[in-house]
């Protein structure tokens, strides 16, 4: 993506820039789509296409906008639109600060914590990287019509669009479910935070010459929890270590209800996981761990990939 990314709690990431703040929501304009009302609370960050991602998922008590020259300044943002954006620090006056100056925007989290949304039907990826949640898709040759969030009415062209996913079919991508937990460990003083869809530096999960549009990347040590929900009858993933972090070694566990289910101890680099295919016969979480191996924690980059939920009638 060339620009500004909002990043919404549940996967979707909008490529753009903000329109204006209406009540509840954050008003943005999304490339290729149009005009998309995000409730604020569901806004994870704006984020400028970088190397390294921030840590979206970390406790604010505020929000915080980082400048592209090193600054940063805290306080809860009360307007925003395509050139600019207002922030009122605590106890001061409202700052406003140009877009052009920003590097990144990390939104507080709620006192309530973010709710989960309603997963919608299908999951549209776009060729400028956006992911857009969508219902009642319609495709014809020239576009793509479907609701989008909010029950709006929205178009995409056809030639705009990369891949289409059905998250009401028999397959739920674990990358598109939010943990319950994660607990991130590191053994010196990085920070290698866990990632969606991305390698824990931001970049993107290769497998030889593919590229993985769904995966996890971890870096030891990390657990991270999810609840499984009625319908959900296996997990099946594999995992693998780019063949150039020649230092890597870890050891890897799934756990069902914090029993563990499959392990692998001394894993390294260039390795690729045989298929784990674990039957989950009515456990009520899924833990995905990657533990220090032989050399501490250096390179230890692991990327789980497609990690799936195959789901079923009751």
């Amino acid at each position: 993506p060339v620009g500004l990314v909002l990043c919404v709690a549940g996967g979707d990431r909008l490529v753009g820039q903000p329109l204006r703040i209406d009540g509840a929501d954050l008003v943005w304009f999304a490339a290729g789509v149009g005009e998309v009302a995000v409730p604020i609370e569901r806004a994870k960050g704006i984020l400028r296409d970088r190397t390294t991602m921030p840590d979206l998922d970390a406790q604010r008590g505020s929000d915080e906008i980082y400048l592209l020259n090193g600054d940063s300044v805290k306080g809860i943002i009360t307007a925003a639109n395509e050139k600019s954006v207002s922030i009122t620090p605590p106890g001061g006056n409202a700052v406003e600060v140009p877009l052009d100056n920003v590097r990144d925007i990390l939104m507080a989290t709620p006192p309530q914590g973010r709710a989960e949304a309603k997963p919608m039907a299908f999951l549209l990826r776009l060729a400028n990287s956006a992911v857009v949640s969508a219902d009642a898709l319609r495709l014809n040759d020239e576009k793509i019509d479907f609701v989008a969030s909010g029950n709006r009415k929205a178009s995409v062209p056809t030639s705009f669009v990369a891949a289409i996913e059905h998250n009401a079919g028999p397959i739920a991508w674990l990358s598109a479910r939010e943990p319950v937990s994660t607990v991130y460990t590191p053994f010196f003083e990085g920070r290698f935070t866990p990632l969606m869809d991305r390698t824990v530096t931001g970049g993107p999960i290769r497998l030889g010459n593919q590229t993985i549009q769904r995966g996890i990347g971890m870096h030891s040590k990390t657990r991270m929890t999810f609840n499984l929900q009625p319908g959900d009858k296996n997990f099946r993933s594999r995992y693998a270590i780019d063949p150039i972090l020649g230092y890597a070694n870890v050891d890897v566990r799934v756990y069902l209800d914090d029993k563990v289910m499959h392990e692998t101890k001394g894993f390294k680099a260039g390795d690729v996981s045989p298929l784990v295919d674990l039957p989950l016969k009515g456990a009520k979480t899924l833990t995905l761990e990657v533990d220090y191996g032989a050399g501490y924690d250096i390179q230890d980059r692991l990327n789980w990939i497609e990690p799936a939920i195959l789901r079923g009638q009751d």
